[in-house]
């Protein structure tokens, strides 16, 4: 008996058009996602001080050093947050944390085992730390739901995130909104003329259409009718892309980062994205940490709060599965250099997620006074001391393999291709 994935391979070899249950065709014939999770992931470039936002410590004398003292660590239900500082009362984080903690899931002792910008963006994005060549989980995710459906933007990717495919599918790269609506009607001049009617677009469309009936019944070589069927879906995707228009705000957000977050939901909305990788980059602070840092946490939290709702308005927020991480955080005490004295890089990190199906109010994994990472005890789902080679720490593979469970594709021929290390498995969404 075939099985359903040899039947997909013959089904595309002969040229034939069959989507997956994830997939539906729309009015044109083209695929469109109309079911499932988007999973956006919105990456902090630079690494951030999780000690100013997710895993407070507060100030010890000859010891960390933050501008609050552990008595003012402020909290709502289980989470724990960092609370304003006189020299930054315009803090977000008791809005943010007071508004979403309920839904939130916290990853704290997250132990990256790397200083290094590129390697800690590559581990955070795959859950493998040595290969070059595996795919972000963002393009699994995508390429394993389209299952080899094209989509115009099925996986979206923004700034410096680490967006390997591994050629499961293309990554789009798209900055600019404005020059996208010139894209989307191709059939518009600049200056607001149209080349041909609306009737003629419409005319032109089912002449394509019933020309690729055509050629799929002909007898054609088998690769001349699937190169034929791939012309015509890129010859729809035009189509696709304008009715992203429909779901983007009559005024756009000045802010780049923003940008992304309205611009990545539209094309969830439409159904032409599963997933995308945002980034709101300048966390590096080796100088004015306090500063740079505080700044840019607000911007972050408000562009979360922005993205959860918009995806309110678009009617898609109970599919929307949000990610927030960054490729380490910054050592608990204050380097000496220059007069703005900043934080380096540390290899403990800490990841967030909110979304439908996430256990909400909860804090998985601990770290020390110091700001370590705990060891873990995956039978009882506890932090415990850490022990060397005798204890557990939670890392990148063990959030890139819950995710992988999480989002059911754990078992796909594409998660297979890219196995993580074999051993021991930390579920983060274990309820």
């Amino acid at each position: 008996m075939m099985d359903r994935r040899d039947f997909l391979k013959l089904a595309a070899f002969s040229g034939m058009s069959v989507l997956t249950p994830n997939l539906l065709a729309d009015q044109n014939g083209g695929a469109l996602y109309t079911e499932g999770l988007f999973f956006i992931n919105v990456f902090a470039g630079g690494g951030w001080d999780v000690t100013m936002f997710c895993d407070p410590k507060g100030h010890i004398d000859g010891g960390l050093s933050q501008e609050y003292q552990t008595g003012d660590i402020q909290s709502t239900g289980n989470i724990s947050y960092a609370p304003p500082t006189p020299n930054f009362p315009a803090n977000n984080n008791q809005h943010f944390f007071e508004k979403y903690a309920s839904e939130l899931l916290i990853v704290n002792g997250i132990d990256t085992t790397t200083n290094a910008h590129l390697a800690g963006t590559r581990y955070a994005a795959t859950g493998n730390l040595q290969s070059t060549s595996y795919p972000s989980f963002a393009a699994l995710y995508a390429a394993t739901k389209s299952d080899g459906n094209s989509l115009p933007l099925g996986y979206l990717s923004y700034g410096s995130v680490y967006a390997n495919t591994a050629n499961l599918l293309p990554v789009s790269r798209l900055q600019d909104v404005d020059s996208l609506r010139r894209l989307v009607d191709t059939n518009v001049h600049r200056e607001g003329a149209r080349f041909r009617s609306e009737f003629s677009t419409q005319r032109v469309a089912e002449a394509l259409k019933k020309q690729n009936e055509k050629q799929t019944k002909a007898q054609f070589h088998p690769r001349t009718k699937r190169n034929m069927a791939t012309l015509y879906t890129a010859q729809l995707s035009a189509r696709k892309l304008k009715e992203l228009s429909r779901h983007l705000p009559a005024t756009l957000p000045e802010s780049p980062f923003e940008r992304q977050i309205v611009l990545s939901l539209a094309a969830c909305a439409a159904g032409i994205c599963i997933s995308a990788d945002l980034e709101l980059g300048g966390f590096d602070s080796h100088d004015n940490n306090e500063a740079r840092q505080s700044v840019l946490l607000d911007e972050y939290t408000k562009g979360i709060e922005l993205l959860l709702e918009r995806a309110e308005t678009l009617n898609i927020r109970e599919r929307v599965l949000v990610m927030m991480t960054s490729e380490f955080s910054r050592t608990p005490v204050y380097n000496t250099t220059g007069d703005q004295i900043g934080k380096d890089h540390w290899p403990v990190n800490s990841a967030m997620f909110i979304g439908p199906g996430v256990p909400g109010n909860k804090v998985v994994g601990q770290t020390t006074e110091g700001h370590f990472a705990m060891g873990f005890d995956p039978a009882n789902h506890v932090a415990i001391p850490y022990v060397e080679d005798q204890t557990l720490r939670i890392t990148p593979r063990h959030i890139s393999e819950s995710l992988r469970k999480f989002t059911g594709i754990s078992t796909s021929e594409n998660a297979k291709k890219f196995a993580l290390k074999d051993g021991d498995v930390i579920d983060i969404f274990q309820a």
